[in-house]
């Protein structure tokens, strides 16, 4: 899916002849930390709340903070990850995004993206998961795949994070069955390292509730 796919028109960008007071509201209606400014549809940056709160004088125009706009977009044709990723490492609560003369054409939003992830990553359908350490050299996500389905049992989605300092791999697997014992037998068969999983497998509940939050911890939730 790409960006233009998830655009929302919503947001009403900042002129350079708005004053930053009004940018300031558009803030406080919309819920965000950032709006985008242009100029003739042209995209200029982001104006950021903190530069408009921090200004000398609230009538000024936004043209004023010109020099500390941020050149942050993307293009309409770019992969939404793209996006989540830009987000991520910039803290940003929106995305702009441009056609290829860098004309504005909307943005997308964080609750979107979040939205969206979620699907891809089949968040909202039931069934297991298990979080495995696996080394770099000795990954297979088909070898994976293969012990996984012998039992009958489709993955959903799989999420991989490198390990800082180390050689492993931290491999997160959402499988169609919420009963994931039987996969979790063979991995351990295979000798594979499970840091944790989550299923209604266990009759314990004390024990599936510390799987759950020892869960959370490793996704950051």
């Amino acid at each position: 899916m790409t960006a233009i796919e998830l655009v929302n028109d919503l947001i009403i960008p900042l002129g350079l002849a708005d004053k930053i007071s009004f940018g300031i509201r558009q803030m406080d209606e919309n819920h965000v930390a950032q709006l985008p400014v242009i100029d003739q549809k042209k995209f200029l940056g982001l104006v950021f709340e903190d530069d408009l709160l921090t200004a000398e004088d609230e009538d000024l125009p936004i043209e004023s903070l010109a020099p500390s706009l941020k050149r942050f977009s993307i293009n309409q044709h770019e992969h939404f990850y793209n996006a989540l990723r830009m987000m991520s490492e910039n803290h940003l609560g929106l995305v702009p995004v441009t056609d290829s003369t860098g004309f504005y054409l909307g943005s997308v939003m964080q609750e979107d993206l979040v939205e969206k992830t979620a699907e891809i990553l089949s968040v909202q359908n039931p069934g297991g998961i298990i979080i495995l350490h696996v080394s770099e050299s000795n990954f297979s996500l088909a070898e994976i795949s293969r012990l996984v389905e012998s039992n009958d049992v489709k993955i959903l989605s799989v999420g991989v994070v490198s390990l800082p300092g180390s050689q492993n791999l931290q491999v997160t697997l959402k499988l169609n069955k919420i009963n994931i014992e039987p996969v979790i037998q063979t991995f351990y068969r295979f000798e594979y390292d499970i840091v944790t999983y989550f299923g209604e497998n266990e009759k314990d509940e004390e024990l599936l509730r510390e799987r759950y939050e020892s869960l959370m911890q490793y996704l950051n939730i």
